[in-house]
């Protein structure tokens, strides 16, 4: 598979994350941490950095500001009936100063709760950082990676 943006950023070997600390992306969530271990950094060989905003802080976050803003005022007034719909009017979206969102619907099945137990967080190339320890880290590829 390539990766989203290999075509521009090709040669990049690092990758910096903030993602906020709700949901299934949290600075606690196990699995958040073993995926981007397996399917990023793994997957691509990348030093991927997450810095975490803390709870309830993610409006402090400038992308999502300027990405869920354009979506909302793009389909004010739609009704949001169907995801055909929901999809169409996220993917339709754009901005004078270029903002072009991309999307797809998933219909994969996701099991839940996927348990990691300890033993699968020891394996993780995972360091944290000093500053905020929980919040800011970063995964670097395995050795044994494929």
């Amino acid at each position: 598979m390539v990766a989203p943006g290999s075509r521009r950023y090709g040669q990049t070997s690092e990758l910096l994350i903030l993602p906020d600390s709700g949901g299934s992306n949290g600075a606690w969530c196990r699995l958040w941490k073993c995926a981007l271990q397996e399917r990023l950094a793994d997957r691509f060989g990348l030093v991927v950095t997450a810095c975490h905003y803390p709870t309830g802080a993610s409006q402090w976050n400038s992308i999502v500001h300027r990405l869920f803003s354009a979506i909302s005022q793009h389909w004010a007034g739609q009704a949001l009936i169907a995801y055909p719909t929901i999809l169409r009017l996220i993917v339709e979206t754009k901005t004078k100063t270029g903002l072009h969102v991309n999307g797809r619907l998933s219909t994969e099945f996701c099991p839940t709760p996927i348990k990691v137990s300890d033993g699968q967080m020891a394996e993780l190339n995972l360091f944290n950082h000093p500053t905020l320890p929980n919040w800011n880290y970063t995964l670097f590829p395995s050795l044994n990676r494929n």
